[in-house]
């Protein structure tokens, strides 16, 4: 055994020097080995490249916006999101709504990718996988061979010598060439094998394209079905005119009026309140003198005499005022004629006053009573009646 290994060697190291020969493959072999490690860089890269698809399709991960520890997606953490907000403005809000509609939409589309990412990983990837477990026996049984290969020269080389030798014996040259020949039925024997092994990965590639077209319809049908879950969210979805009705009510809407912050909460005064009662008063009176035009002229000629005889009272105070101003002066009248005559004045002018007034709301009932015909006869003999009271003696 330790020959064995250390005519390897021998052998191994001349052909480093180049100063032995090795055997040589054929030509078939020699495409069939560049044809195989082709496939070898190809399905290595494409290892790679499909595991970081593989990953970034079904990627979980703890989202800082959706409550929990649970480790999801990122559009089906969009999609949480979405319908969690979209809740907050109640269904009467066409935004809210619309949110709640797209949340679910893709919280579904989250669910299809996440099936999608499981057949890709059991289908095209495990392909992949197994045609890379193919290449790496191929790998040991190459490394095998090229071992046979360095001990079937050795016993070439061993067999030369001895042959070449003039004092070796019989004996010892029937072994030399039972090792050689031993050494290549070996040799031989892992050659097929290789070359069936390759022959079995080229085969493969039937079983790899199988994958490759189930890949393909599983990626049609998670895009159709995409679609169709974002078709029937937009079927939902609140039309182009809604929309733009909307923006013009928006714009019609006048601006909020701007409130001062002294007056805010300030009660109104009434002087304020009799302002704005008179400014309002026009349109009450002219409909009420289109509807009683004979009630309100009799109410205008009471309210004129009031005033005249309101004027009239006060030219009487004044008068004897000013007699007693210079009655005062004179000295003719004495303080206690002075006092009863106020006190006269003051009781005419209460009696005038109380009359005037109970002239005033009783003119005021009589407008708004029943029927015209009745209120007519009724006003015509209540007026003269009041006429003849406020006449005093």
């Amino acid at each position: 055994m330790a020959s064995k290994q250390l005519g390897k060697f021998k052998q191994w190291a001349g052909e480093v020097i180049a100063v032995r020969d090795k055997t040589v493959v054929t030509d078939e072999f020699r495409e069939l080995e560049h044809d195989i490690e082709l496939r070898r860089r190809g399905l290595y890269k494409l290892h790679l490249a499909s595991e970081d698809y593989q990953c970034a399709v079904a990627k979980k991960k703890e989202s800082e916006v959706v409550d929990g520890d649970e480790k999801l997606l990122s559009i089906d953490a969009l999609g949480c999101v979405m319908i969690q907000h979209g809740e907050e403005f109640g269904e009467d809000s066409a935004f809210g709504t619309s949110l709640v509609n797209l949340g679910r939409a893709h919280c579904q589309v989250a669910a299809l990718q996440e099936a999608f990412a499981l057949q890709f990983d059991d289908t095209f990837l495990a392909s992949i996988r197994r045609a890379e477990d193919e290449i790496k026996e191929y790998q040991a049984q190459r490394k095998k061979l090229e071992s046979r290969r360095l001990s079937y020269d050795a016993a070439i080389t061993k067999a030369e010598k001895i042959r070449n030798g003039k004092k070796e014996k019989e004996k010892d040259i029937l072994e030399a060439e039972d090792g050689l020949e031993k050494a290549k039925s070996r040799y031989e024997e892992m050659l097929e094998d290789v070359r069936a092994r390759m022959y079995a990965i080229q085969e493969n590639e039937l079983d790899l394209l199988r994958a490759l077209t189930a890949f393909l319809n599983d990626e049609v049908h998670f895009v159709e079905q995409y679609l169709e879950v974002l078709k029937e969210a937009r079927a939902g979805w609140i039309d182009e005119a809604t929309l733009t009705q909307m923006d013009s009510a928006k714009r019609k809407r006048p601006p909020p009026r701007p409130v001062a912050d002294s007056r805010v909460g300030s009660v109104r005064s009434m002087k304020s309140v009799s302002k704005h009662s008179l400014a309002e008063s026009p349109p009450d009176s002219d409909s009420n003198e289109d509807t009683h035009p004979k009630e309100s002229r009799i109410s205008r000629a009471l309210s004129l005499r009031k005033s005249d005889s309101g004027s009239h009272s006060h030219g009487n105070v004044s008068r004897p005022r000013s007699r007693a101003n210079s009655t005062t002066t004179v000295g003719s009248i004495s303080e206690k004629d002075k006092d009863k005559d106020k006190e006269k004045e003051k009781e005419k002018e209460k009696k005038r006053q109380s009359v005037a007034g109970w002239a005033t709301s009783k003119v005021s009932s009589l407008a708004h009573r029943g029927k015209k015909d009745k209120a007519k006869s009724k006003s015509k003999a209540d007026v003269h009646d009041l006429l003849a009271s406020i006449r005093l003696p």
